[in-house]
């Protein structure tokens, strides 16, 4: 009886501390997701203030080159100040319409990056083997009248990396567009913001297009289970819990960059990484019952033993007095009447 109330007991110390682990597991969930969205907040801020500068910069750089549409060759110090004055811009470009000046040939593109050194090269990069007319940076801003980011690239004759470029129309005075003036980001560029600023060593961030391309991050099998669960989502906008091919636990929030782009942020934080404490804490509890009840089961034990022993050596006593007594009555019965009688006389003297 008294093991059983002992049992009773720690099963109830037991659902007490899976009581408590849970409810301090659902607070810690609720303050995990306000906690990545809060970075996702700083992140995206981030990503937002450098792209609205490039944006601002090429905006006005549209109407510059408006200015000097009279003076093809001023198209050279145009880029290469823009390349210059912009530490976020890689490289800058104007891509003018075919044949537009006359004497520059079909493809005029005068375009001008900043090499690992430090120095500003500018060429004329258009030609029959480098055709911008049938870029997404040329083809997409003229289509739609605005400034457009377009899908990451490997740019191998100007840049020589891959880039993602951002355009906008340029317009003479008759309102007819003439050219695209762009910037291309490096994407080494986005990937030092991605590591900014992490609360959790194990925290992944990605960025990826509307289009589901990676701008920033590693493409793993982590990153495409997260992108799958983007994908099912319309709203662009959640927080999922994901497991990784050896079944480990992962928290996902993602929501869209905003701005001009039709970028999304992915933030994954490993749930190990979160509740290993708390998980710690739990088994210790764990741990401390089982070695409470250890010394407890073994008194009562030992005690049982000591019980079951005496109850033996009482049970032994009994029956030896019984053989005794059992004894007594045979001789008596053996034993001659009128020496019985004799005796009992003796007995009265």
């Amino acid at each position: 009886m008294s093991l059983t109330v002992i049992i009773i007991a720690a099963i109830l110390l037991e659902m007490t501390s899976a009581v408590m682990y849970y409810s301090a597991k659902n607070v810690i969930q609720n303050m995990i997701e306000k906690f990545m969205q809060r970075e996702m907040n700083a992140i995206t801020l981030c990503i937002r203030n450098k792209l609205i500068k490039v944006e601002a910069t090429i905006d006005n750089m549209a109407w510059v080159v408006k200015e000097e549409l009279n003076n093809p060759d001023s198209m050279f110090n145009i880029t290469s100040q823009i390349v210059d004055n912009n530490p976020s811009i890689f490289g800058t470009g104007i891509n003018f319409i075919p044949n537009y000046y006359m004497q520059k040939g079909r493809w005029f593109e005068p375009y001008s990056v900043k090499r690992k050194d430090g120095n500003i090269e500018s060429m004329q990069l258009g030609s029959e083997n480098h055709d911008y007319t049938n870029a997404e940076f040329f083809i997409m801003p003229i289509n739609k009248n605005e400034g457009h980011w377009c899908e990451p690239y490997l740019d191998s004759e100007g840049a020589k990396a891959i880039v993602t470029t951002y355009g906008v129309p340029v317009k003479d005075y008759s309102g007819k567009i003439v050219a695209v003036v762009d910037a291309d980001i490096s994407l080494e560029w986005l990937d030092g913001i991605m590591n900014e600023s992490k609360g959790y060593k194990s925290t992944r961030r990605f960025l990826v297009t509307g289009k589901y391309n990676l701008l920033a991050g590693d493409d793993s099998s982590i990153f495409r289970k997260a992108l799958q669960e983007l994908k099912n989502d319309d709203d662009k906008k959640g927080y999922v819990m994901i497991k990784d091919d050896d079944g480990k636990d992962f928290h996902v929030l993602y929501s869209r960059v905003g701005g001009m782009t039709d970028w999304m942020l992915i933030n994954v934080l490993d749930d190990n990484d979160v509740f290993s404490k708390l998980r710690h804490v739990r088994l210790m509890l764990l741990l401390l019952v089982v070695a409470s009840l250890i010394p407890i089961i073994f008194i009562i034990y030992r005690s049982s033993r000591s019980l079951e022993i005496l109850r033996k050596v009482n049970e032994e006593k009994e029956r030896v007095t019984g053989e005794l007594k059992v004894a007594s009555q045979i001789q008596k019965s053996l034993l001659p009447k009128n020496q019985i009688k004799h005796e009992i006389g003796r007995a009265h003297v």
